[in-house]
């Protein structure tokens, strides 16, 4: 074996030993990450998939018909105001008085002819005002009465939605389960964000020497490990945004700290960064959306009493 060929031997020996010594700190962050996330895999699924087939009365706002519903409620409320309008401006012209006060008229200029002028109506001129006024106010109470019809339609479909949902979920169906890709990049991410740890460590020559960034690193991981738990087990997404947020910051702060002894771990911790930084955006959209969900189901429930008539069944 000649020198060339004992310096590529020697540089590949150095190698392998360098990365089996990096190893175990390289792939500790996506063992910490499936290890926290292996009890939730089908809430994780649901959490970065969209299903089509909605089971809850919330999840039917994707059908459109809670959102119908809501806006023939809207038509009902509008026709039903203008109905008891004309109501109150019919019961209006039945009990006008004819004519002005004598008082009023006094006060009044005389007309050239010495008669003051009267603001009276003729009977004829009334008579069709009010049946003018009559026609109007039976096309709004056929409106209304269309648009209360409408309603109670979309009501009962909700309900028959809502039944059917029921009784598939007693059925127990068994439920096609698969990771979304989010889930291989992020576990692809922990291994770059590992290895930058390596790299740390190696290039500061210890612990010691690497404790501040090595410490920020491990806040982070600690954060980040205990997301996944705390958002499914407690399904509390205010809490989980501000849990994510902080993760998402301790990742900043440990990739300044990396990037301070090693470019290299820096440049690894860049997909890591921007991993965290959807996972606020997600967190972020799908509790407003939950919100909302709430809101129109909170509407819908009194909207189902008030309009469905299966309720009555």
């Amino acid at each position: 074996m000649d020198a060339a060929q004992e310096e590529v031997f020697g540089s590949l020996q150095s190698t392998m030993t360098l990365a089996l010594k990096a190893m175990p700190a390289t792939f500790l962050p996506i063992y910490g990450f499936w290890a926290a996330t292996l009890p939730y895999m089908k809430k994780y699924a649901s959490w970065y998939s969209s299903t089509s087939n909605p089971t809850s009365l919330d999840e039917l706002a994707d059908t459109g018909l809670l959102r119908g519903l809501i806006k023939a409620d809207q038509q009902v409320m509008e026709l039903t105001s203008e109905v008891r309008f004309l109501e109150k401006k019919l019961d209006g012209y039945r009990t006008m008085k004819k004519g002005i006060e004598i008082g009023e008229r006094r006060s009044r200029p005389q007309s050239p002819t010495g008669v003051r002028r009267i603001r009276d109506e003729s009977p004829a001129n009334e008579d069709k005002q009010k049946q003018k006024l009559m026609e109007v106010l039976k096309a709004k109470r056929d409106k209304l009465a269309n648009a209360t019809a409408r309603a109670q339609n979309v009501s009962n479909s909700i309900m028959s939605c809502r039944n059917e949902l029921i009784q598939n979920q007693e059925q127990e169906r068994p439920e096609e389960f698969s990771l979304p890709r989010i889930y291989w990049v992020k576990s692809a991410t922990n291994v770059g964000v590992g290895l930058a740890s390596f790299l740390v460590w190696d290039e500061a020559g210890g612990f010691e020497e690497a404790r501040i960034p090595l410490t920020f690193y491990a806040a982070q991981l600690a954060l980040y490990w205990t997301y996944y738990p705390v958002l499914f087990h407690f399904g509390a997404y205010e809490w989980s945004l501000i849990h994510i947020s902080l993760a998402t910051l301790a990742s900043v702060i440990t990739t300044i700290q990396f990037t301070k002894v090693n470019d290299t771990a820096g440049l690894l911790m860049m997909p890591y960064l921007f991993y965290m930084a959807y996972s606020v955006h997600h967190n972020y959209k799908v509790g407003v959306e939950e919100w909302k969900q709430r809101q129109m189901g909170l509407k819908v429930s009194q909207l189902l009493r008030r309009y469905s008539t299966d309720l009555a069944h």
